[in-house]
């Protein structure tokens, strides 16, 4: 897929920091994916307390260290997930979703970086790698 004409990559310093809480091959392959579409970072590394948090308001299912969020490697932050909204940020644009996806997708089949996407469970930002 083409870049958007006159688009320039936008990862913001929060979205930088945040995605430098997961595994490099989820830095370097959303890092691609930013130079195709304006995105955001929702969230890398999760800890214990913003993952137990999440768990009890309902948003999320798995607790603290189950999910993909939550992998470390020698105690550092190595998340395997990484949650991510395509700009401008439509929750309920189901197409929206779509779109962001074949991006990472694309992006993921080029860099033979096994992926997958959690959309077919509602967490239509949400990709892990396998």
């Amino acid at each position: 897929m083409p870049t958007l004409q006159g688009f320039q990559p936008s990862l913001t310093e929060r979205d930088m920091i945040r995605l430098a809480t997961c595994d490099v091959k989820l830095q370097m392959l959303i890092a691609k994916v930013a130079k195709l579409t304006p995105l955001m970072v929702i969230w890398g590394f999760r800890s214990k307390a913003e993952q137990t948090e999440i768990v009890e308001t309902g948003v999320r299912a798995l607790p603290w260290p189950k999910s993909k969020h939550n992998h470390m490697i020698d105690g550092e932050p190595c998340s395997q997930a990484v949650d991510l909204g395509i700009l401008p940020l439509v929750w309920k644009n189901e197409q929206h979703w779509r779109v962001l996806a074949s991006y990472v997708w694309q992006e993921s089949i080029r860099a033979k970086v096994g992926l997958k996407w959690l959309g077919h469970l509602d967490d239509y930002g949400h990709f892990e790698l396998t």
